[in-house]
């Protein structure tokens, strides 16, 4: 889960750069890969993270209040992958 693939240009399997760049560093090549968003939590960051993590947002377009949590995560999409896992 990354908050990348919140945007979706970035919540597919080839188009997301924090899972190529995995898959460049190991040699194991999984059957199946899914990408799924994940959520932001400022209230229970560190102060420096939560302070990285807000700049960050801000430069992508994202949420950059404190204050809340904001979740990403399609949960259909997850439980399709497990699903589709579980066949295996």
């Amino acid at each position: 889960m990354n908050v990348v693939a919140r945007k979706p240009e970035k919540n597919r399997q080839e188009a997301n750069p924090y899972l190529q760049k995995f898959l460049k560093r190991i040699a194991w090549r999984p059957r199946e890969l899914a990408v799924f968003a994940g959520k932001i939590d400022y209230p229970s960051y560190r102060f420096f993270d939560r302070l990285m993590i807000r700049l960050i947002m801000w430069m992508t377009k994202g949420p950059t209040d404190p204050k809340l949590v904001t979740e990403f995560t399609d949960w259909q999409q997850v439980e399709e992958f497990v699903r589709l896992i579980c066949k295996m």
